[in-house]
């Protein structure tokens, strides 16, 4: 893991643990997250999982970019959807789901024939196909500029990427359950 040379502030988490959490301030900051073995490893497909705290919503633009892939962008909206943005192929949930000022965890899973799930707080919101593409090298948490031009402004915490596509009770079971599995 790596970030640009802005500093990354870190805060009490969702459990109250301090200085566990990232805080991002939509001034230009990312954590760059290196895959070992490369996208190569996920050729089974993947889930992300993460909890956020968001400040504010369509801070600068219509969305603010939470997590990059190699495929696309998680992102929230301004309306307070979740969004992912993939080459026109975009998936997006109802709005008014995403809050600011509250710990949400929301996930989401990609199958290698690019079926995506939306996940927020556990549920299933939103599923479609979309196309698969090498937009991004690794991941990225953003909260700025690079690598993408939106920036999230709110707390983050607890990302995990699993090396395969969890089911749907998985999903609620970090939920209910805790972070891990």
């Amino acid at each position: 893991i790596d970030n640009n040379p802005s500093t990354i502030s870190v805060t009490t988490d969702r459990n109250g643990d301090a200085d566990e959490a990232l805080q991002f301030n939509a001034d230009g900051n990312y954590v760059h997250i290196s895959i070992d073995g490369g996208y190569s490893v996920l050729s089974e497909g993947f889930t992300a999982n993460m909890w956020i705290n968001p400040t504010a919503l369509g801070n600068n633009s219509f969305s603010d970019v939470i997590l990059v892939d190699k495929n696309g962008a998680l992102s929230t909206h301004r309306d307070g959807s979740l969004f992912y943005m993939n080459s026109g192929d975009d998936i997006n949930s109802d709005p008014q789901l995403i809050k600011t000022g509250i710990w949400q965890m929301i996930s989401y899973s990609i199958d290698p024939g690019g079926n995506i799930n939306l996940y927020a707080n556990g549920q299933l919101v939103n599923s479609a196909n979309i196309t698969l593409n090498d937009f991004y090298s690794d991941f990225a948490i953003t909260g700025g500029n690079s690598p993408i031009e939106q920036s999230y402004n709110g707390l983050f915490d607890n990302l995990e990427i699993f090396r395969r596509v969890l089911s749907n009770a998985e999903i609620q079971s970090l939920y209910v359950d805790g972070w891990t599995l």
